[in-house]
C-alpha cells in the first residue's frame, strides 16, 4: 500500500521573504551559527546566488526498486525528500552534498539510505563542487519510524563555506 504524505509547512520565513538573504558575518557579528528556518517548499538564498529548495517530503510504505517493491523494516517508513539546488552566482560554489543533508524528529537524526546503479544515476540527489548556472536535482530516501508525524519531521542542511555557519531548517507540519 502506498500511502503519501506531502508535507506542507510550517515555520517563519526568512527575513525579507522567501528569497531573503543569508549573509556570513556582517555589522561586526561574531562567527555564531545563523540558523533559518523556512517552509518546504521554499527557496533558501545564501550569499554569492546560492538557492536551496525542499520542494517536498512525502511518507511511503514501499517503492520499486529495479522492477521489484522494497518495503522498509517493520515499523518503519520511508521519508522521499525531494531538493533542488542552484548556483545562480557568478562563481563555482559547493551545494550540498546528500552526506550533509539530515532528516530530524523526535531528538533523532537519520540518515539516507542507499541507492544504486541506474537507480543512483536517475533519482539520487547529488550536490558537490558546481559552475554558475548549475542545477542539481532529485531525492533522498530515509527509512524513519511510522510513529514520526508531519509536525515532527525537519529536514536540515547545515552550510560551513561562508564564514560562519548557516543551518537551514525546512519544517513540516
Amino acid at each position: 500500500m502506498n500511502r503519501r504524505q506531502v508535507l506542507t509547512a510550517v515555520g517563519a520565513g526568512l527575513s525579507g521573504g522567501i528569497a531573503g538573504r543569508l549573509s556570513p558575518v556582517q555589522n561586526g557579528a561574531t562567527k555564531k551559527r545563523d540558523i533559518r528556518t523556512v517552509q518546504i517548499g521554499e527557496t533558501a538564498t545564501l550569499k554569492g546566488g546560492i538557492h536551496i529548495t525542499v520542494k517536498e517530503v512525502e511518507f511511503k510504505d514501499q517503492y520499486v526498486k529495479l522492477g521489484s517493491a522494497v518495503t522498509p523494516t517493520k515499523g518503519k517508513q520511508f521519508a522521499i525528500v525531494s531538493v533542488e539546488t542552484k548556483n545562480k552566482g557568478k562563481e563555482k560554489h559547493e551545494l550540498p552534498r546528500a552526506i550533509t543533508l539530515k532528516l530530524k524528529a523526535n531528538g533523532k537524526s537519520y540518515s539516507t539510505t542507499s541507492y544504486t546503479g541506474s537507480e543512483y544515476t536517475r533519482y539520487q540527489y547529488r550536490g558537490g563542487q558546481s559552475k554558475p548556472g548549475a542545477i542539481r536535482d532529485g531525492e533522498l530516501r530515509f527509512e524513519i519510524p511510522k510513529s514520526v508525524s508531519q509536525s515532527e519531521l525537519t529536514v536540515q542542511w547545515t552550510y560551513t563555506e561562508l564564514n560562519r555557519p548557516v543551518v537551514i531548517r525546512w519544517r513540516g507540519q
